[in-house]
């Protein structure tokens, strides 16, 4: 992927993008920032939403609409209000960094987010960029500032307005830890039929999609809807498997239109095996399902 990738894509008509960061600090602080734009790049909607967890549950949400504002289409940068927003480049080792802030209501965040493992990207027509694991550094406000620290994800997505329509939903999430990173989806296509796969991410990056196994178990009901609260995940190859469970720590429902949203913060216990070699897999991290109520 290149910064241009992670620009607004004024090429494309009628559409929606989003820029989202999440970062999990000491203690099992946490903070997710999107920025979502229904524009040309300087006419329309720019709206951004920031929520603020402790151990996974909800401390903070706000959210903000803007008018007035510009989104590069040449490198990641939105200005608002005449204040940067994001920004990303290349830093002196040449790792992908960004620089996001944004302050409301005495609460915020001035963080510096910056690579460890391959970022990668999906083809155009369904844009999904994706930095998966980032050392994070700054500070947050929330009464008080305080200096953070911890791990961060970036991903930038492109939806089109039919999106409700044409599919049921997802469940993706994310397992950080070092310099190692599991990226993980089950696509719904429909109420019986779904797409499985994981983006195995270190120095380089693979994108596995057969003999991949995500299973959700321990339903409960949530706001009219049978939602699961833990994850089993699997994968046996010839020379790679992997077996992780996910219990949900904290779950955060969030509305949106046409959309039923929830937060997880879950935690990952497992293993993988590359060949002879073992990696043991303990982390605390966010993941998300999304259901469209249309399909």
């Amino acid at each position: 992927m290149s910064l241009e990738d992670d620009a607004f894509h004024s090429d494309v008509r009628l559409h929606i993008e989003t820029w989202y960061f999440e970062a999990i600090f000491e203690d099992n602080e946490s903070i997710v920032f999107m920025i979502t734009s229904i524009s040309n790049g300087s006419k329309g909607i720019l709206m951004v939403g920031m929520h603020f967890y402790g151990d996974g549950k909800i401390l903070y949400e706000g959210r903000k609409i803007f008018h007035s504002f510009f989104l590069s289409s040449k490198i990641p940068l939105i200005i608002a209000d005449g204040k940067e927003m994001m920004r990303g480049y290349l830093n002196e080792k040449r790792k992908l960094c960004y620089n996001i802030s944004f302050f409301d209501n005495g609460h915020g965040f001035q963080l510096l987010f910056e690579n460890t493992t391959k970022g990668w990207r999906t083809n155009e027509k369904k844009l999904w960029v994706a930095i998966p694991n980032m050392k994070v550094e700054g500070k947050i406000v929330m009464g008080k500032e305080k200096e953070v620290e911890g791990k961060g994800y970036h991903d930038h997505n492109i939806f089109f307005f039919l999106s409700p329509f044409i599919s049921r939903g997802y469940f993706d999430g994310k397992i950080m830890m070092n310099n190692l990173s599991i990226v993980w989806a089950k696509l719904l296509k429909s109420r019986f039929s779904s797409k499985n796969f994981i983006v195995w991410s270190a120095e380089d990056y693979e994108l596995i999609s057969k003999n991949v196994s995500i299973v959700g178990k321990d339903y409960i009901i949530e706001h009219g809807k049978p939602i699961p609260t833990s994850f089993l995940i699997s994968v046996n190859r010839k020379n790679f498997s992997l077996n992780i469970t996910l219990k949900a720590k904290a779950i955060h429902f969030i509305r949106l239109p046409f959309v039923y949203y929830w937060r997880y913060h879950v935690i990952a216990e497992g293993e993988a095996k590359i060949e002879d070699k073992k990696i043991v897999i303990e982390s605390f991290d966010i993941m998300e399902y999304m259901l469209f109520n249309l399909v």
